[in-house]
């Protein structure tokens, strides 16, 4: 644990202290839990049951917000994420805490989360880091006229890359961490795996493309920014499969007397009827799918609801 860290930011003049947590309320949290957290984390609520930091527009969760919040986190409780820093946009760091050394990540309300620092002591010290510019900032005499805004805790922890920038080295820990999440495949693993792999993961990555539309998106996106030349085989084979596939589904939509029309690299319409091609990519390999692709097309271009056929090509998906 950096005591120095701990100490440095709980005496900053830039955070509101609130009385110390109850040990009770933080053993509560804990069996709630049924896991361990990171000392640092424990040790900043029993002297602070949480902050608000106001420079950052961002608060420190007490132990009851937190608990509280939890229970409307059902679904990202399945990935053993914890909500600390509330940054006041429904947008919140959290803390994987089912992971052998629990790391740091961004959530946001809308989108996927991303893993940002590899554990809670680094997260402090950036932490720490934002809140000194601000106050430094803050302290020239022509604030008002000063060219640089304050940081925003949201919009600097949506954009910064932390411990897992695109081109970082990943660490042999990190490597056996993304095959454990691979194997759970729960909640948002499968995005944390995707950051956690490097470009010698050669078979993991094929595989990954094969999985479902986000999943395939988010790997085709860390993937462009390695140089392995076996890698970028891959996403060239990748692309020759994804043109052959859509080629076979048009010529069979044309037999089957559908108009075809779109540019065959993210959309086909058939009969103005369209569904994502990356989407449909994912699920070729599922029995007769192109036939049962058609017979979605067909059902819903009659006004049917292809939902309702107890073989439609979804069925397969995920």
């Amino acid at each position: 644990m950096n005591s120095q860290i701990l100490d440095s930011l709980l005496n900053h003049q830039g955070i509101h202290k609130n009385p110390p947590a109850l040990e009770s309320d933080i053993e509560a949290l804990l069996r709630h839990l049924n896991a361990e957290l990171p000392e640092e984390l424990l040790e900043l609520w029993r002297n602070s049951n949480g902050f608000r930091i106001p420079s950052l527009g961002a608060d420190l969760m007490s132990v009851a917000q937190t608990l509280e919040f939890l229970g409307d986190w059902d679904a990202k409780m399945e990935s053993g994420l914890l909500p600390i820093l509330d940054m006041q946009t429904s947008n919140y760091i959290v803390v994987a805490y089912r992971e052998i050394i629990p790391r740091v990540a961004f959530a946001p309300h809308d989108g996927d989360a991303k893993l940002l620092y590899r554990n809670f002591s680094r997260f402090l010290e950036v932490l720490l880091d934002c809140i000194e510019q601000n106050v430094e900032m803050e302290s020239v005499e022509d604030f008002d006229d000063y060219d640089n805004e304050l940081i925003d805790a949201d919009i600097f922890f949506h954009e910064t890359q932390g411990d897992f920038g695109d081109t970082e080295p990943r660490t042999a820990e990190d490597q056996v961490m993304a095959q454990k999440l691979l194997r759970s495949r729960g909640g948002w693993n499968l995005y944390f795996a995707i950051q956690l792999l490097d470009e010698t993961n050669l078979t993991t990555w094929a595989e990954l493309l094969e999985t479902n539309m986000y999943t395939r998106w988010s790997a085709l996106e860390r993937m462009q920014h390695f140089t392995n030349s076996e890698i970028k085989t891959i996403l060239e084979q990748d692309k020759a499969n994804f043109r052959g596939f859509v080629r076979e589904l048009a010529h069979a939509a044309t037999q089957a007397g559908l108009e075809v029309e779109g540019d065959e690299q993210s959309f086909l319409k058939f009969n103005e009827k369209a569904l994502n091609l990356q989407r449909l990519f994912c699920i070729r390999h599922a029995p007769n799918a192109i036939p049962r692709i058609i017979q979605w097309f067909e059902d819903s271009i009659a006004g049917r609801d292809p939902r309702t056929r107890e073989n439609n090509i979804f069925v397969d998906e995920f």
